[in-house]
C-alpha cells in the first residue's frame, strides 16, 4: 500500500512539473497540509491528526482568497469528529524560492462527541462561528510546486445542543482556542 502511494505522490509531482505558473493573478493554488498532536489531558493521552485541504485563486500578484477545511481525527476512546470550513486570505511577500506569507481564515466550525460510559451512548454537537489567521512560509520546488510550512491560531465560539429531549438538555457556549503547525504541499496552475 506504501508502495502505490508513493507512485502515484511522485507520479502527480512529475505531471505537474512541467506545467508553468506561480503566484501570478489568474493562477489556482491547491493542495493541503496536516498537524500531529498530542495532548495530555487530566486522565488521558489524546492524540490527534489535522488535515487541512485548500484550494485559492490569485486575484492579484501574490494575493490569493479562497477556501481551506479543517478536520481532525483523535485516537481516544471518545469518538470526536472536528471539521471546519474557512475562507482563506494568504499574502505573499517576496519572489525568491522561500516566500513568507500571511493568512486570515473566517467560517464556520462543528464538532460531534460520541461518548461511552457503562450505561449508555451519548452524543452532542457544538458549533459556530470560527475566526484566525497564520503564518508561514512556501519553500518553492519548482514554479507550481511548494512544500509549506505555517503556524495557525483558530478561536471558535460554538454552542452545545444535545441531541437529546428538551427536558433533559444542558445548552451552553464553548469557546475554543486552537495553534496548529502545519507542513504541507502546495501546486500551482
Amino acid at each position: 500500500m506504501k508502495i502505490r502511494l508513493l507512485i502515484v505522490v511522485f507520479t502527480t509531482l512529475f505531471a505537474f512539473a512541467n506545467l508553468s505558473a506561480q503566484t501570478e493573478q489568474g493562477r489556482f493554488v491547491f493542495g493541503g497540509a496536516t498537524s500531529f498532536d498530542v495532548v495530555n489531558l487530566i486522565e488521558e493521552e489524546v492524540t490527534t491528526l489535522t488535515l487541512k485541504p485548500e484550494l485559492g485563486y490569485f486575484v492579484y500578484d501574490n494575493f490569493s482568497i479562497g477556501l481551506t477545511g479543517l478536520i481532525v481525527a483523535d485516537a481516544s476512546e471518545i469518538n470526536n469528529f472536528d471539521g471546519s470550513l474557512l475562507s482563506e486570505f494568504k499574502y505573499y511577500f517576496l519572489q525568491d524560492k522561500f516566500r513568507p506569507f500571511v493568512k486570515l481564515n473566517a467560517g464556520y466550525r462543528k464538532t460531534s462527541i460520541y461518548e461511552r460510559s457503562v450505561s449508555a451512548l451519548s452524543f452532542s454537537t457544538i458549533h459556530g462561528p470560527a475566526i484566525g489567521g497564520g503564518i508561514g512560509g512556501a519553500y518553492f520546488l519548482n514554479d507550481n510546486i511548494s512544500i509549506d510550512f505555517s503556524l495557525q491560531y483558530l478561536y471558535s465560539d460554538m454552542k452545545r445542543k444535545d441531541q437529546v429531549p428538551p427536558q433533559f438538555r444542558t445548552d451552553y457556549s464553548v469557546k475554543q482556542t486552537n495553534i496548529n503547525v502545519f507542513v504541507g504541499l502546495s501546486f500551482y496552475l
